[in-house]
């Protein structure tokens, strides 16, 4: 596996129902990720958003990050206008060496896919958080999946949204509450290293692999799964007809370019004006709250 981006691996977020439910780590809903348009006109400030699914925002809006508590409402969250199956939060305009988060320009474009020759078996990671019992509560440590593009986009649907939502699948083995991580398509090159072995003079050449570009393939919605029927002792199906749903392995994936869209509604492009104004009218040296 490749050395990573510490940034990358410490983009990600928490949603909860509540701010005493977020402060306590417990009863989380849904996984999501910071993101990141560096200003063109200061280079020390971005543009940050939160990221998560549009079904996931609805009933669990607050955000924990690694910084803190953010509290919202399920009217803060802006979602996709086409329906696709994304939200944002506007954070703030800050110092960016200050909040680690994906990076606006490194959002996959449906031209970069015909571009880069990209298909299944590229590997991807995804970027989540540890729980660790069985009441849900979660350290503040971010928890690396990794994983393979399985299928190309297509639209698959969501039931409970009734809704077609254009996906990549990828092979993630993914879990309830990912459902907003961000999943990330990558190549790697081989860098030579070394490191001295304890307690002896001598030096190990190891090779380990580095990420050499990365791009935002998309957001994890969820892990199509395939029913089975109930059996009984003998292999026979129960009279009543009962099925178990399975986990197949698979994430379902947002494309960034829905996202990316998002980003470019009117609203938002104007807010960022208007932020990027007011910082021009503060004393010099003066920092944007955070």
């Amino acid at each position: 596996m490749p050395w990573i981006d510490s940034r990358v691996v410490n983009c990600g977020v928490f949603l909860y129902s509540s701010a005493i439910a977020a402060e306590d780590r417990e009863r989380w809903g849904g996984s999501g990720f910071l993101l990141g348009i560096r200003s063109e006109q200061y280079s020390e400030l971005a543009h940050v958003y939160a990221v998560t699914n549009d079904h996931v925002c609805h009933s669990f809006p607050v955000v924990r990050h690694r910084l803190g508590v953010r509290e919202a409402k399920d009217e803060d969250w802006i979602p996709h206008p086409d329906g696709d199956d994304v939200a944002v939060m506007p954070f703030g305009f800050l110092p960016w060496r200050e909040w680690p988060f994906i990076e606006g320009d490194t959002l996959l474009s449906e031209l970069n896919v015909l571009q880069m020759g990209g298909g299944p078996g590229d590997d991807c990671l995804m970027v989540g958080k540890f729980v660790v019992d069985e009441v849900g509560r979660q350290l503040d440590r971010p928890v690396v999946r990794f994983g393979n593009l399985a299928m190309m986009n297509e639209k698959i649907r969501q039931e409970e949204r009734a809704f077609e939502q254009d996906s990549f699948l990828v092979d993630m083995r993914s879990l309830p509450g990912y459902s907003g991580s961000p999943v990330v398509l990558y190549w790697e090159k081989t860098a030579v290293m070394s490191w001295t072995v304890h307690a002896t003079p001598d030096s190990i050449i190891g090779q380990r692999g580095v990420m050499d570009r990365s791009w935002l393939l998309g957001i994890d919605w969820g892990h199509p799964g395939r029913t089975q029927p109930v059996l009984d002792a003998d292999g026979n199906p129960v009279p009543q007809g009962l099925r178990v749903r399975t986990n197949t392995g698979l994430s379902a994936v947002v494309p960034a370019w829905k996202l990316a869209t998002l980003l470019e509604l009117p609203e938002l492009v104007a807010s960022r004006h208007e932020a990027e104004t007011t910082y021009a009218q503060q004393p010099d040296g003066a920092v944007p709250d955070s």
